[in-house]
């Protein structure tokens, strides 16, 4: 449908006016510098008017047909957008069960009639499979989510019967020293990534295949429609592993909050059942350093002893090898020759072939050694890093969270990995038991016992790591 402007004229004989003129004019200016410089230049009337003609030719044609779609792209969205708001969004959540939970399908189909009824029973489900959530605000409906029940009352809400009360948005400061000089920077309206508003849009789908992952450093309320049925997929089910990593960091930096100011003993149980399935380098970082400065923080040495006993997956130690020493230290546990052998390079031993290609013969030789030169399996931190050293040792400011809105909250942690003393008798010991193993692998080799090393997988190429 045309709008009228005016006495009979229409907005797109106005639009079409302006885009002929503009043509015509874009034209000239381009055709007379060439006509003015072949004339110069020597060339005949003629000629210098026939490309002169052909330039303007060719560019009022580029510029019309460029005006002309550009136009006819704008009339299409102008016509579309009445029928774009009617239809802004009869949105329900679609859940795909998965063999982790089974879902409550009478709980899940239960319906109110009237909105006004179903508003004042809606309140958050904590304990069981379902948060009743309003996804549209101007829908006369609500829609029954299914949540874990691990995570029912560990979410965030600006709105709606599970509205958390507390501080959403307020200043962020930081520090930065550049050459001596101490720089402050603010970051104002830093709100709660995680924070769920009910009145954001779902869509409907059957299939969440084909949508977009999250982007870095994600928010609920950035997130498209789309991402936004897949998180509430997630929310029914957290510890299912195919689920892309962004939208797992959606749910941790709200359970970040909560070991801050909430129920961090449950935020920090379920915590550990994410690092368990989640095997992601950056997520098992941020959330070992979170854990960690949090029993300091809280000083919880019973929560420390928890976070260390779940340590039971290779990919569960991809985090700070200080924060691990650390540890290791103030809850008095000795450091194993496989622990040696994987912080090998933070005691600067950079000769990792034999720990890589013959990792346990290495071992077992390392564990040799460590029973000479110590007197038993294992060593304790504190036999080279003593109360006093301890206090003298420099410090490092370390973020607790990977939150945005939490980001001011440092802890000042020892670096243990820069003591002298312990660098130097671990390097010594990775540097005897090397040499060692390079004898014993060539006796075996000379003997025809040498078991072939294993093959490394190749690991894919990663754009991004989130």
């Amino acid at each position: 449908m045309t709008r009228k402007r005016g006495k009979g004229t229409t907005q797109q004989d106005r639009d079409s006016k302006e885009a002929v003129n503009a043509a015509v004019g874009c034209g000239c200016l381009a055709s007379i510098p060439v006509v003015a410089i072949l004339g110069i230049t020597g060339f005949s009337f003629g000629s210098a008017f026939l490309w002169g003609l052909s330039i303007f030719l060719i560019f009022f044609l580029l510029v019309l047909l460029g005006m002309t779609l550009q136009q006819g792209k704008k009339t299409k969205t102008e016509d579309q957008a009445p029928q774009a708001q009617q239809n802004a969004a009869v949105v329900a959540h679609e859940t795909t069960p998965t063999h982790h939970q089974d879902v409550n399908d009478a709980a899940l189909s239960r319906r109110s009639d009237s909105f006004a009824e179903r508003k004042a029973i809606g309140t958050c489900l904590t304990g069981e499979s379902l948060v009743p959530v309003s996804v549209v605000s101007n829908i006369q409906n609500t829609f029954d989510f299914p949540v874990h029940p691990d995570i029912a009352d560990l979410l965030w809400f600006s709105d709606g019967p599970c509205k958390n009360d507390f501080d959403i948005t307020r200043p962020t400061q930081q520090y930065i020293e550049i050459g001596g000089i101490r720089i402050a920077l603010s970051i104002l309206n830093v709100y709660e990534p995680s924070l769920i508003s009910t009145k954001l849009p779902i869509m409907r789908m059957d299939s969440i295949e084909h949508v977009e992952r999250p982007p870095y450093f994600p928010a609920y309320r950035g997130l498209t429609p789309e991402q936004r049925n897949v998180y509430w997929r997630l929310l029914k089910n957290p510890y299912d592993a195919t689920f892309d990593i962004g939208f797992v960091f959606l749910l941790y930096y709200g359970l970040e909050r909560h070991l801050l100011t909430g129920n961090y003993e449950k935020a920090f149980d379920v915590i550990l059942k994410l690092r368990d399935v989640h095997p992601n380098k950056s997520f098992q970082s941020y959330s070992a350093n979170a854990l960690i400065l949090t029993c300091i923080n809280k000083q919880r040495p019973d929560l420390a002893y928890r976070f260390m006993d779940s340590l039971d997956k290779e990919h569960e130690f991809k985090f700070s090898d200080n924060l691990y020493l650390v540890c290791k230290y103030a809850l008095k546990i000795p450091l194993t020759p496989k622990d040696i052998m994987r912080m090998s390079k933070s005691f600067e031993f950079t000769n990792q072939n034999y720990i890589k290609k013959y990792p346990e013969e290495f071992e077992h030789v390392l564990l040799g050694n460590v029973q000479q030169s110590y007197g038993g399996d294992s060593i304790h931190v504190d036999q080279f890093i003593t109360v006093a050293e301890n206090r003298k040792l420099k410090q490092q400011a370390v973020p607790m969270f990977a939150n945005l809105s939490l980001i001011e909250n440092q802890i000042g942690i020892p670096l243990f990995v820069e003591s002298f003393k312990l660098k130097h008798s671990l390097y010594n010991l990775l540097e005897k038991t090397h040499e060692d193993v390079k004898v014993l692998i060539a006796q075996k080799r000379k003997e025809g016992t040498l078991e072939p090393p294993p093959k490394l997988e190749k690991k894919a190429t990663q754009v991004f790591d989130v």
